[in-house]
């Protein structure tokens, strides 16, 4: 059996496609689409679809969905991240065009993970009556009960309110 094969257009994706990102936050990524085939490859629709597909959005530079790709061309593409809960968060960014005459659908699996943020003071409770000019102190334990580094900051106030706070933020440790 012999036969000429027909020349079409290939799709390639570089780029991250994998984030980690706190509840509620967003990142954004940007990478190349790429045509490594032979002749033209017209892309007409881009759907992220799964179970998480919700919490992804896409932007083409230079706008899309529809654009016309020519061997060895690219074309840039920002995807966002924004997660509603904690943990693995995946979902699949589809690509349709045409390529010789051919509808072809390309596939990039998007993987996206949660990261949950919060601090537990123990104890809760910190200070009785304290007389005026008197001094009290207490140790005040702070569990990390997420998923990232935090920097904990205290505070109590007998001017402001007689209670005490905790806030915790997403720190990067010291070296």
């Amino acid at each position: 059996i012999s036969g000429t094969g027909v020349p079409f257009g290939r799709l390639a994706f570089q780029g991250a496609v994998a984030d980690s990102v706190i509840i509620g936050n967003t990142h954004c990524i940007t990478g190349t689409l790429t045509n490594t085939g032979q002749v033209d490859f017209t892309v007409s629709k881009d759907v992220i679809s799964g179970l998480y597909g919700s919490e992804y959005s896409l932007t083409w530079i230079g706008g899309g969905p529809s654009f016309t790709l020519a061997p060895n061309a690219t074309k840039s593409v920002t995807i966002c991240f924004t997660p509603a809960d904690r943990g693995p968060r995946p979902a699949v960014l589809t690509l349709t065009g045409v390529t010789s005459d051919m509808t072809s659908n390309v596939t990039i699996a998007l993987a996206g993970y949660g990261l949950h943020i919060c601090g537990t003071p123990t104890p809760s409770a910190i200070y009785d009556t304290v007389l005026l000019g008197a001094k009290d102190s207490r140790t005040i334990i702070v569990e990390n009960c997420g998923d990232v580094y935090t920097n904990d900051t205290a505070s109590f106030s007998a001017t402001t309110s007689p209670s005490f706070a905790l806030n915790s933020a997403a720190g990067v440790p010291n070296v």
